[in-house]
């Protein structure tokens, strides 16, 4: 039943015996607010003031996530300062007290959390003003750009260094992007591996490779896979001799063994064999980029 008892309403609960137990909201009120007071006096016990009220709290404060929202944010931000004041003044008036009684141990320890408790509100101020740091992924990475589409989704750019990253950006824009019929190569080489995985991927899905500026060393094997093979008016196809820049003690192949692969390659995509005795020519260090109608007589070249 309902009764009033101090002043409030309390609710009370007889049971069969006889026996009532009464919760006095005003008093439950009372309490709380005596027991902040008692904080900000410094008058707690220090162990309960300094692992409860000071690290304690702090750590379930601490545990509010970011909101994208920044009036909130700030209303948050606002809130944990209140409280940490509260925090910092009466814990440290609570190991002045102790320390009218010599206890050392408790007044360096205070001290001590003091100040992890101020570092944890900063960095949780930080969390809560600017967000969490971005998660670490393959793409962040990345030190060259993403490969990206035409405006009429046709056409896919691949720039940079061929690595395989490359090779799973083309497979991942074809499986989503079913008008893809051409790729537009620029790039000085990279992997030779690569750029087979890049060809094997191009010819398989019966692709068109262009290229409008260069396309040089390695970058010629995946130009090569085209179904169709263009050129631009500005555009240079440039090949030169292999070097393995990182020997691997299980390394088996030499650098002849490995261009020759390419050249059957070549030679079955229909480029002819006086041309191909020219390819590896010129060493690592130096690029031949035939004229674009002695690529085209060749065969490199299939279309203008």
């Amino acid at each position: 039943m309902l009764v009033m008892w101090q002043k409030g309403w309390s609710v009370s609960n007889c049971s069969g015996r006889g026996v009532c137990y009464g919760y006095s909201m005003s008093g439950i009120a009372e309490n709380i607010k005596q027991f902040i007071s008692r904080q900000w006096r410094g008058e707690h016990p220090a162990l309960l003031t300094i692992f409860v009220l000071l690290l304690g709290m702090r750590l379930l404060i601490g545990l509010i996530p970011f909101i994208d929202n920044k009036p909130v944010s700030w209303l948050v931000v606002g809130a944990s300062l209140a409280v940490l004041i509260w925090q910092l003044v009466g814990t440290w008036r609570c190991i002045e007290r102790s320390l009218k009684f010599g206890d050392m141990a408790i007044y360096w320890g205070g001290c001590a959390a003091l100040g992890i408790a101020m570092v944890m509100a900063l960095l949780h101020t930080t969390d809560l003003l600017i967000g969490p740091p971005p998660k670490i992924t393959p793409e962040s990475l990345r030190t060259k750009p993403l490969p990206s589409l035409s405006e009429d989704g046709s056409t896919v750019y691949l720039k940079g260094e061929f690595d395989f990253d490359l090779n799973s950006d083309l497979l991942t824009l074809i499986k989503q992007n079913k008008g893809i019929t051409t790729v537009e190569l620029e790039s000085n080489g990279g992997l030779i591996y690569a750029a087979r995985a890049l060809a094997f991927s191009i010819e398989k899905n019966q692709l068109n490779t262009h290229v409008e500026s260069e396309c040089n060393s390695a970058c010629t094997v995946a130009y090569m896979a085209g179904k169709k093979r263009t050129l631009g008016k500005n555009g240079k196809i440039g090949f030169h001799q292999y070097e393995l820049q990182k020997p691997h003690p299980l390394q088996v192949e030499q650098t002849d063994d490995e261009q020759e692969t390419d050249r059957k390659f070549f030679e079955r995509r229909g480029v002819a064999k006086t041309f191909l005795e020219q390819v590896y020519q010129s060493n690592h260090q130096d690029i031949w980029q035939p004229e674009k109608t002695e690529l085209s007589a060749a065969g490199v070249i299939t279309s203008n």
